[in-house]
C-alpha cells in the first residue's frame, strides 16, 4: 500500500506538478487512511469498500475533526482512488459517491464606529504630515471597510462616504 502511494506522489510532483504543500497534505491523509485500513484487516486497496470510506469519515468525526479537515480527507481520497483505477489497479473506484460533510460559512467581522475613528484619524495626521502613500493605503483601507460594512447591512452596493473625509 505503501508503494501506491509513493507512486502516487511522484505522479503528483512529476506530471501534475503540484505544490509541495498540496503534496504533503495528500500524502499525510493517505498514510493515515492506510493505518485506518490496516488497524482494520485490510492490506490491499482493491478490498476497500464504500463502507470501510464512510466507517473511516465516522472514525474522523469521532475525532472531532472539523469539516473542512473532512472535507480535504474525501478529496485526498476520490483523487487518489481515481488515481489506483486510471492505473489499473483497482477495477472501481469506492471514493466516488462519498459525500463531503457541508462547511458552514461565517460572516466576516466589520468594524465598529470607533476602530473607523481611528482608521480615519490616521489617515488625517499622515495628510498633514505629507506622508501621502500613507494617507492613500490609509483611504483605501477605509473604503474597503466602509464598502464591506455598507453591504452587510444593506443590499446597495453605493458606498456612501462621510462628508468630513474631504
Amino acid at each position: 500500500m505503501e508503494q501506491q502511494i509513493k507512486e502516487y506522489v511522484d505522479y503528483l510532483i512529476n506530471e501534475k506538478h503540484a505544490m509541495r504543500n498540496t503534496v504533503m497534505s495528500y500524502e499525510r491523509d493517505l498514510n493515515k487512511l492506510t493505518d485506518y485500513l490496516k488497524d482494520n484487516g485490510i492490506t490491499d486497496y482493491s478490498k476497500v469498500t464504500e463502507t470501510n470510506l464512510n466507517s473511516y469519515m465516522l472514525a474522523l468525526e469521532s475525532e472531532n475533526c472539523a469539516d473542512t479537515t473532512i472535507a480535504r480527507y474525501v478529496a485526498s481520497m476520490k483523487i487518489f482512488f481515481r488515481f489506483l483505477k486510471e492505473k489499473g489497479i483497482i477495477e472501481k473506484t469506492p471514493a466516488d459517491s462519498l459525500k463531503t460533510p457541508k462547511i458552514s460559512k461565517s460572516l466576516p467581522t466589520i468594524l465598529t464606529v470607533e476602530e473607523i475613528d481611528k482608521l480615519l484619524d490616521v489617515w488625517r495626521a499622515a495628510c498633514h504630515r505629507r506622508h501621502f502613500i500613507v494617507a492613500y493605503h490609509s483611504l483605501l483601507l477605509i473604503f474597503l471597510f466602509h464598502a464591506i460594512t455598507s453591504c452587510l447591512h444593506s443590499y446597495s452596493p453605493t458606498i456612501y462616504l462621510p462628508a468630513y473625509l474631504f
